[in-house]
């Protein structure tokens, strides 16, 4: 009898924080010492995001498989699930350490005069970009 052995692909899944209304790349600066590592609540990875979409962890990129969550945190910190079907698109992990994920409608990413290649490239000499 054959036995059959299979592995998976898999990661912590992510629950992104985003700032309510906000539309636009997001830019995850990973394996960055200066930064602090991302927290763990509920079985997810924590990645809060700042109102300029931008987030720094001393964390080391992961890649696999997971089913994360991107939600709109309010002003009161109650939040809403994003449709992920209709408001992200993008993904992106560059070879310098960075994730792009775009918050918005396909039309909104498409008239964005950004792209994540044009980001990677301004993060790398700009770090604040």
């Amino acid at each position: 009898m054959a036995a059959l052995l299979v592995t998976c692909n898999t990661r912590t899944p992510e629950r992104w924080l985003i700032p309510e209304g906000y539309v636009g790349w997001l830019v995850v600066q990973y394996d960055n010492a200066a930064c602090a590592p991302l927290p763990i609540a509920g079985g997810y990875y924590v990645l809060r995001v700042s109102s300029s979409g931008r987030l720094c962890t001393s964390d080391k990129v992961v890649g696999g498989e997971a089913f994360d969550k991107f939600e709109y945190v309010k002003s009161d910190g109650t939040t809403t699930e994003i449709d992920q079907r209709t408001m992200v698109s993008g993904g992106m992990v560059s070879s310098t350490g960075r994730r792009f994920k775009f918050i918005g409608t396909e039309q909104q990413r498409r008239s964005s005069p950004d792209t994540a290649d044009a980001l990677d490239a301004r993060c790398t000499s700009d770090l604040r970009c």
